[in-house]
């Protein structure tokens, strides 16, 4: 038997769905391609904004979420799968996470105690905090969001993005990738 199937089943389908809304985003996106907007600051320069003539479909957020509860699922399941494995106690088996390194040890106190201590350090160096690996703790971030309010990532200005224009047959395609960590909106 594989403990770690239902672990990594969880995982690949997660992929999937993120590979299928990414094609469908870049399709939508071709075809309600945004708008640039200059605007004037207080400080006298100018911001420069991606404006949407139509709403993003709303069914993003919940496939977004799907994606990223998924993925925390696969991560659960991984502990929980270790555990079987090993004979171990089936609780406080979750992979750990906080808001930032000084909170981590008080989360696998309570979160994740019974795993062996091999599992525990690799899952510590995996940094699972803001200001370690930012990405996994945004992925449990927009999980947490999806069950207690809405995903609306914010960046700070045009600074926070990094552009680049390609000419291809006739059209130029954008490409907008985020340099620094975008703000969360967490007052809904």
């Amino acid at each position: 038997m594989d403990h770690f199937e239902d672990a990594n089943l969880r995982i690949v389908r997660s992929m999937e769905k993120l590979e299928a809304i990414d094609q469908e985003i870049t399709h939508w996106m071709h075809e309600h391609m945004p708008s640039l907007v200059m605007d004037p600051t207080t400080n006298g320069g100018l911001m420069l904004k991606v404006k949407f003539d139509h709403d993003l479909p709303k069914i993003w957020r919940v496939r977004l979420t799907e994606i990223a509860e998924g993925l925390r699922a696969g991560l659960d399941l991984t502990g929980f799968a270790v555990a079987l494995k090993t004979g171990g106690q089936r609780t406080k088996t979750k992979f750990p996470f906080a808001e930032d390194a000084s909170q981590l040890e008080s989360q696998i106190k309570s979160a994740s105690s019974h795993l062996p201590s091999e599992v525990i350090s690799i899952f510590r160096g995996c940094n699972p905090f803001k200001d370690g690996n930012y990405e996994l703790w945004a992925m449990n971030k927009i999980c947490n969001q999806g069950k207690h309010g809405q995903i609306k990532p914010i960046f700070r200005n045009i600074s926070d993005i990094q552009s680049t224009i390609v000419p291809k047959a006739g059209k130029v395609d954008i490409t907008l990738k985020p340099l620094v960590k975008p703000l969360w909106d967490e007052g809904n």
